[in-house]
């Protein structure tokens, strides 16, 4: 605050970037996926199908599921690295819940009554 009780432009610009940074760190715990679990992979810019493919072959993972048209697929990231790995090939990391991604078969419902 200056001598007149108002704050200046340089502390507003330092206040609203921690705000950015908090937000982003929140976001990133809640959305970036964790070792052994699933994430969605969704192409940035002009990145092809192709590069989501390398990745999976790279990494040596599952997939569980992939869009056709938009490039995306829900995959197992088999450790941290991997995560990043693929944010530098241009896939965007976010977590998923890999039990609602798979397509099991449907199980049989026993309708008789005992």
């Amino acid at each position: 605050m200056t001598r007149q009780g108002r704050i200046s432009i340089s502390h507003i610009m330092a206040l609203s970037s921690q705000a950015l940074l908090a937000v982003f760190v929140m976001l990133a715990a809640v959305f970036w996926p964790r070792a052994g679990e699933a994430a969605m992979l969704v192409p940035i810019g002009e990145r092809q199908s192709a590069d989501a493919l390398q990745w999976l072959e790279q990494e040596q993972t599952s997939l569980l599921s992939f869009d056709a048209r938009g490039g995306a697929f829900i995959a197992i990231v088999p450790s941290n690295i991997s995560v990043l790995r693929a944010v530098r090939m241009g896939l965007l990391p976010i977590a998923a819940d890999g039990a609602i991604c798979r397509s099991d078969p449907p199980q049989e419902v026993n309708n008789e009554y005992e």
